[in-house]
Order: C-alpha cells, then structure tokens, then sequence
C-alpha cells in the first residue's frame, strides 16, 4: 500500500465527453484517515475530438480544493490527468468538493467525495489575559471525539515568549492543554499548533490550531 493522501483515479463514475475530452469518471469516493491533512486524486481523459483542444482553466468555488494539469494542449488522441487536491483540514463530516475544468469546447465538473471523522476539539475557543492580569497557567481540555487513540504529541508556536505544555488525561482520547504568558508579555494574539503522534502511512498529518489572547 502506498502513502495515504495520494489517491491515483480510483472512480466511481464514467462519464464521456462526445465531441471533446473522454473522462475516465467524473467524480471519486474516497476514504481518508482521521488525521490525514489532504488527499490528492488523479482524473484522467483523452482527447476524443479530431481537432486541439486546449484546457484554459481550472477553478472553484472553494478554497479548500484546487486543481492542476501539468499540459494545457492535447491532439486528438493525446491522453491527460488532471489532478485535484483537497485539503482536509479543519473539516469533519460528508464533504463533496468539485473543480470546474474549461476547455476551449466544454466545462466539466471534477468532484471528489469523502467522510472526514472527527477527532480532536476543544473545550473552550481560547485563552485570554485582561490587561493587567496577572499572567498565571491557564489550561483547556482537548477531547478526541472519535473512537480510535490518537497520541497529542507536541505543541508548535512563533511566540517565545508563551510556556505551553500537554499533560495526557486519558491516553489518546484527553488532553489538558497548559499556557503561561511572560509577565511582561502585552498585546499579542498567539497561534498554537498542536501536531498528534505519527501515523503509518499517513505522509502529511493535520495540526490542531488554538488561540491565545494577552491584552
């Protein structure tokens, strides 16, 4: 088995295009892992007209899924993939997200369809310090919502000058989740990503972002 996150036309749904490109399918259904951070699926067609035919665009209408070819000009006969990526972070749930590829004879929408599971969330949108407040540890609770262990296993942040640290509750399900400001820490707005423990087969995992909030 190859590395989770790429995904080489594994469809669901043929579809020809009569006068234009043939596309092998027009949508996939794929299954993702709960930590997995995007998946990337190939669409392939051949150019089934007996003139050029040129992709001159790929577009969406979100920003969560993209899509390139690597030529933009195909004879007739000439096959091609067009590859779309889907980012699958901060989503949980039945997603389906398409790419609208437009070619100098025809529009065609590539949607790939998948069920993110819900992992990690956390107890409280963020922590804050008032002006003035003495900068004491504060903590938040970070529960896994699905049913398989996942291991918290470091804490990413620009700010140096923030203390954060994890203290497992219930391994791989509970998370208490410490921050301590500087004392002479004012008017800063932190991002603190918090990365799970490796996953086999899983090349890029996604990150939990938190806020931090010292007035």
């Amino acid at each position: 088995m190859g590395k989770i996150g790429f995904i080489f036309i594994c469809c669901f749904l043929i579809r020809a295009g009569f006068g234009g490109l043939t596309w092998s399918c027009t949508e996939t259904n794929v299954v993702v892992h709960p930590l997995q951070a995007s998946v990337t699926v190939g669409f392939e067609f051949v150019n089934s007209s007996s003139k050029l035919i040129k992709i001159k665009k790929i577009t969406s209408a979100c920003g969560c899924v993209s899509g390139k070819v690597n030529i933009k000009e195909y004879k007739p006969g000439e096959s091609g993939m067009v590859w779309v990526r889907f980012n699958l972070e901060k989503r949980h749930g039945a997603q389906r997200k398409g790419v609208v590829v437009q070619t100098s004879t025809e529009r065609k929408t590539l949607y790939i369809s998948t069920v993110i599971p819900k992992t990690f969330v956390f107890s409280k949108k963020r922590l804050d310090w008032k002006h003035g407040e003495k900068r004491i540890e504060k903590s938040c609770r970070i529960i896994n919502k699905g049913k398989v262990p996942f291991r918290l296993k470091r804490i990413v942040t620009k700010q140096k000058k923030v203390a954060t640290r994890l203290k497992m509750i219930r391994d791989g399900f509970e998370y208490q989740l410490f921050v301590k400001p500087d004392a002479k820490l004012n008017s800063a707005f932190i991002l603190l990503k918090i990365y799970p423990e490796k996953q086999k087969g899983v090349s890029v995992l996604k990150s939990f972002t938190f806020y931090v909030l010292v007035k």
